[in-house]
């Protein structure tokens, strides 16, 4: 499951805050109710937060009224405002939202309509591009992991952290696909996650990733 994606005309995502104890994937049909997951907190992690801020905008660009191209990018300029105030420092989530007015501004968009089917189409593509990319890292990164090695990492870097697959807790994982689909007796890589968030987040959102993925997790408390 993905921790963003789109579904039935909305942006739908896990919240994260009732993680490991309950698993709500809401989905919202109002950018300004995205926004206000974000700054609540709902998504967590910078490829994740990033992808959310794409759908949000895809998402407005339907919501708008605009009959019009030029009407609709203004509609688009207000919105990106709005999604960009939901967390002003990050950095995935800006990009997103500037990757995704680029699109709007083609001007081989002839329509309104054809900026919206656009623009959901690029949130698309940014959010399987962040999973390719990941996966990627992943299998790559498992490669310089010797069977049995622990891994120290810090903040949660897991799947939830992206759109899927994970960033540094993604490499664990991969190791420890490798090492199951081998005739070895060898044993899987084990992570120990360190890190502060409020209410214990990061802590419950790694253990959450990790418990379906097949390799050992401690935490290390500080």
């Amino acid at each position: 499951m993905r921790t963003v994606d789109w579904h039935a005309g909305g942006v739908r995502l896990i919240d994260q805050r009732l993680l490991p104890n309950r698993l709500e994937t809401p989905v919202y049909h109002d950018y300004v109710e995205v926004a206000k997951a974000i700054t609540d907190m709902v998504v967590r992690g910078a490829p994740a937060i990033g992808a959310t801020a794409a759908f949000g905008l895809a998402l407005a660009a339907f919501q708008s009224a605009a009959k019009d191209r030029l009407g609709l990018l203004r509609d688009l300029e207000k919105a990106a405002a709005v999604l960009r105030h939901a967390r002003p420092t990050a950095v995935n989530l800006n990009w997103a939202l500037m990757r995704l007015l680029r699109v709007a501004a083609d001007e081989s968009l002839e329509s309104a309509d054809d900026v919206r089917n656009a623009l959901l189409a690029e949130a698309q593509r940014l959010a399987d591009e962040d999973v390719e990319i990941n996966r990627r890292m992943g299998y790559n990164g498992a490669a310089l992991i010797n069977d049995g090695d622990v891994i120290l990492h810090h903040c949660n870097t897991g799947a939830l952290a992206a759109v899927d697959f994970g960033t540094a807790l993604g490499v664990v994982f991969a190791a420890s696909v490798a090492v199951a689909c081998s005739n070895s007796c060898s044993r899987p890589a084990s992570s120990v996650p360190r890190g502060s968030s409020p209410a214990r987040t990061r802590t419950r959102r790694t253990w959450w990733s990790r418990s379906p993925r097949g390799s050992s997790t401690r935490t290390c408390a500080s």
